[in-house]
């Protein structure tokens, strides 16, 4: 499949899928049939991805029975080199179809969004998978003189804000540093948007 798409072959790479399949891309269209997965790339190769490539990584692999199995990975589209972080996660369902190949039957693309994960952690920590949580940095401080509280593990707002800051700038403006503060406070959108996170609103 993924040969396919760098030839930019659609036919290829439909071919890949069973006739029934379902493709939801990370903005939440929905295509059903291999006939509208192959028309749907057709347009996209000839129009948006006409000169990236697709880059990609499987995190998982996991077989329900000797017929399926289910995928997860993560990709995103390049220009030239590869990128260093993937900032799409996906999912494919295959299934051994009559012929003995397996294809795929299910697939869903969705888009990252660092500083929303970041936030969330932060208001509620119990949302941090099992695999990213690790044990308290020590402050330097307390690591230096014995003294002190840990350091959080998690990031603070600010920290997100300054990690994801093109992000965030499109629905803030930059945060002012007013005299005599030495760390910017959240912008009121980060606030709200931790605060509507914390009370399951989004």
């Amino acid at each position: 499949m993924i040969d396919a798409w760098q030839r930019h072959d659609a036919q290829a790479h439909g071919a890949r899928f069973t006739v029934d399949a379902t493709y939801i891309t990370f903005v939440g269209t929905y295509y059903q049939g291999r006939a509208d997965i192959v028309e749907s790339h057709r347009t996209l190769f000839e129009k948006h991805l006409k000169g990236p490539r697709l880059a990609d990584e499987v995190l998982d692999i996991r077989f329900h029975g000797p017929d399926a199995a289910v995928v997860t990975g993560r990709g995103d589209t390049c220009k030239g080199s590869r990128p260093q972080k993937l900032t799409k996660i996906q999912t494919y369902t295959l299934v051994r179809e009559a012929d003995g190949e397996r294809r795929i039957a299910a697939f869903r693309n969705t888009k990252r969004k660092p500083l929303l994960e970041a936030i969330s952690f932060r208001t509620a920590p119990g949302l941090v998978p099992a695999a990213q949580k690790q044990p308290p940095v020590p402050h330097r401080h307390e690591a230096a003189t014995g003294r002190g509280e840990p350091e959080r593990s998690l990031m603070t707002t600010f920290d997100v804000h300054s990690a994801g800051q093109a992000e965030c700038s499109r629905v803030a403006p930059p945060w002012p540093r007013p005299h005599g503060r030495s760390r910017p406070r959240p912008s009121r959108v980060c606030r709200r948007l931790g605060r509507d996170i914390e009370l399951g609103i989004v």
